[in-house]
């Protein structure tokens, strides 16, 4: 496990981090000590960042305690969106106006009229010379209908 953790390092990293975090750690952490925890915090400056003990044992988490790690995840995420601006919060300017956005389903409406109408087209058989139905003139007097390649007898 420590060779797999250390092989793995991306401590340079970390400076780069500049999204909110949530670090998830045990209470009996076998690999990483609290000192891992605090450094990852200060190397993160541009990060906002949450630190989460569960009371269990071992380094990963999501194994030896999944249902906890779950529940705090799902906290984070629920307290993430309470917190997210809804989209009447975003200035106007940066929104299409009501004129272009309704251009722009008038546009779109018109090409799926069309869209339908090739599929309907694709679905009929096309009727061209070939698939005609002919008249033959036969001596005698007599007619008769055929189609192209069947012979016309």
């Amino acid at each position: 496990m420590a060779t797999m953790v250390f092989n793995t390092d991306l401590c340079p990293m970390l400076p780069l981090v500049t999204s909110a975090c949530t670090i998830i750690s045990t209470s009996a952490n076998t690999v990483a000590s609290t000192f891992a925890q605090n450094y990852m915090m200060q190397q993160m400056k541009n990060a906002r960042i949450t630190l989460v003990e569960v009371k269990t044992k071992g380094h990963l988490p999501h194994l030896t305690a999944g249902k906890m790690v779950a529940k705090h995840i799902s906290d984070v995420i629920h307290e993430w969106i309470a917190r997210t601006e809804p989209l009447t919060s975003i200035p106007p300017s940066l929104l299409p106006s009501y004129d272009r956005l309704r251009e722009e389903i008038r546009v779109l409406k018109e090409e799926n009229m069309l869209l339908k109408r090739e599929n309907e087209a694709l679905k009929k058989p096309a009727i061209d010379e070939t698939t005609k139905l002919a008249t033959v003139s036969r001596p005698g007097g007599g007619s008769h209908e055929s189609s192209p390649g069947s012979g016309g007898s």
